[in-house]
């Protein structure tokens, strides 16, 4: 515990216990900081995307002079940086037009900049924000805003996995994370509890661990795992899980690159009854204790019984199916694009809620609001970048 420049409570082994990028010493005799808590943006949310531009947003950090900010087409920052460090004034500012970069999927990236008398002192960066272009995506579905804890939706059973191979792909946002696993997506066994055909959880750390768990033996889940913090509360993704039956492979795509595979289990190819359920609790789905739902907004979810490539996945990602489009891929077995303005309890009131297949009305009560994906008309800067004035102490 940080007492006083004297007794600072750092790791003696660890030159920057925080992990922010700033050297413990820098922190405590230059910049007055805590050496035991980051400097580095939070709160990192993408506002007005579209097909020209973002708004990055962060979180001000306490005695920042101003930030930096990196936009790139890929979130590794390397062969998509565009614009190179993109200078915020005022530690106060919290919010960066990124204009130009005209690709669907794109990411930004902040780092807190602090002045000293021997000059700035830059912290690490931030984790990838998800900046995509979703204004050709129109509607879709809220789940379990803060008043509601109810909402979620399944495709029916002759529209959901079998036991054999199948893609499942949709956007997703979620709004807050737990400190237990949140369900997303999931399919028991023929209501077997303790079993999983699909399972599709996103982890406090800000991970997503996709897998399936053959029988209730201890051990038997098997997945693929992304990195921590590669999705962050209030943006939007595009998640595709995939099961290729024939060669026994798992595999996830985020924004669609490959975040993981696994090919080493062998797969069942039961007679699976259970509907898919998005959003649902796993006790809804009878599986177990977990009842933590998913709080966010879905879109442009699939279902195909087959497996999608790569290249396949990032074309699902880019625009919406039309109803003949999706009525003519019989690898489609469901399509819900939310397009319509209802999602009412046992039916379906407006067709273009879903265009292929049917929601599940035997046993599940869907429910959701459906919105608007939407810009506003004027910016929300009211301030000109300019250069951070690194001089003048802290």
């Amino acid at each position: 515990i940080y007492v006083s420049p004297t007794d600072t409570g750092t790791d003696p082994n660890n030159a920057d216990t925080d992990g922010d990028g700033i050297n413990d010493g820098v922190e405590v005799s230059t910049l007055g900081t805590n050496p035991n808590v980051s400097q580095v943006p939070e709160s990192l949310v993408t506002r007005q995307s579209t097909s020209s531009g973002f708004v990055a947003t962060w979180g001000a950090v306490a005695r920042a002079a101003g930030y930096e900010v990196q936009a790139s087409t890929e979130p590794t920052f390397t062969t998509g940086l565009t614009g190179g460090d993109r200078p915020v004034s005022g530690g106060s500012v919290t919010n960066l037009a990124i204009t130009g970069l005209t690709n669907q999927i794109r990411y930004y990236r902040v780092r807190a900049v602090f002045a000293s008398a021997a000059g700035p002192v830059k912290g690490g960066w931030s984790p990838a924000v998800s900046a995509p272009d979703l204004s050709a995506f129109g509607n879709y579905l809220v789940l379990n805003p803060a008043t509601t804890t109810t909402n979620y939706f399944q495709p029916g059973v002759a529209q959901s996995p079998n036991g054999n191979s199948y893609t499942i792909c949709f956007w997703m946002r979620p709004d807050s994370f737990g400190a237990n696993n949140v369900q997303l997506v999931r399919q028991s066994y023929n209501g077997v509890t303790g079993t999983a055909n699909v399972d599709l959880d996103l982890l406090p750390d800000g991970s997503l661990s996709f897998g399936q768990m053959q029988t209730t033996n201890t051990g038997d889940f098997h997945s693929v795992r992304s990195a921590p913090q590669a999705v962050l509360a209030g943006n939007w993704y595009h998640v595709a899980m995939v099961r290729d039956a024939t060669n026994a492979v798992l595999g996830l795509y985020l924004n669609g690159r490959s975040m993981a595979t696994t090919n080493t289990y062998g797969i069942l190819s039961p007679t699976v009854t259970p509907a898919l359920g998005f959003a649902a609790t796993q006790d809804a789905l009878n599986n177990d204790s977990n009842t933590v739902r998913f709080k966010g907004a879905m879109d442009d979810v699939r279902v195909y019984w087959t497996v999608l490539n790569s290249n396949q996945v990032a074309t699902a990602l880019s625009a919406g199916l039309s109803k003949t489009a999706a009525n003519g891929d019989s690898a489609l077995v469901f399509y819900a694009p939310m397009e319509g303005t209802t999602l009412t309890t046992l039916s379906i009131t407006d067709t273009n809620t879903v265009y292929k297949g049917s929601l599940n009305t035997t046993s599940a009560t869907n429910s959701g609001t459906l919105s608007t994906q939407s810009a506003l008309s004027t910016p929300i800067l009211s301030w000109t970048p300019s250069p951070i004035n690194l001089n003048a102490p802290a």
